[in-house]
């Protein structure tokens, strides 16, 4: 949060110079075993990083060994699911959202439109990125709700296809991320 260098001040920037040491610990509220891991912390997404289009960010998590593990090793989606991480999405739900500026868009606000859609192509038998919704805390500030999601690149392309990460291309939008 510091004003020089604090990545949610700066939410615009990107890259690994603005990717700061963190750690992420999983409880569940009916106390089965949950996770703490080291992990490099990013703002993430495009129009959401705009402090005039929502007070709310996205995170991207990395595990890299620097941090910690270099991957983060638990069945975070079920047991039918690959259970490695290289980077994992904390979406804020800014898009149709109670929070955004117009109010055509608050009209709007289903908060779970983005999960549902994966949720279904995934029960039509496609691979999908798994997702679930989290309730967030920042150094011990209740931040909100997050969808804690897969980020569908190369590394879960291979974890759900097979082959290794090398093997696919990926992209977002019109811009090639990898491959």
């Amino acid at each position: 949060f510091g004003t020089a260098r604090g990545i949610y001040c700066h939410p615009r920037e990107s890259g690994e110079s603005w990717e700061r040491a963190g750690s992420i610990e999983m409880i569940y509220p009916d106390g089965r075993p949950g996770f703490q891991a080291g992990c490099g912390v990013r703002t993430q997404g495009g129009w959401n990083r705009r402090p005039e289009e929502s007070p709310k960010h996205a995170f991207r998590l990395f595990f890299r060994k620097k941090y910690g593990p270099g991957k983060l090793k638990f069945r975070l989606f079920g047991a039918d699911h690959p259970g490695e991480f290289n980077q994992l999405i904390l979406r804020a739900g800014c898009n149709n959202s109670w929070l955004h500026w117009s109010g055509a868009e608050r009209l709007r606000g289903d908060y779970i439109r983005d999960q549902w859609m994966r949720e279904s192509y995934a029960a039509m038998g496609h691979p999908s990125a798994r997702g679930l919704f989290v309730h967030l805390y920042l150094n011990g500030l209740y931040w909100g709700i997050y969808n804690l999601t897969e980020r569908p690149g190369e590394d879960f392309a291979a974890a759900n296809l097979g082959g290794r990460s090398k093997d696919y291309d990926a992209r977002n939008g019109e811009n090639l991320l990898s491959g």
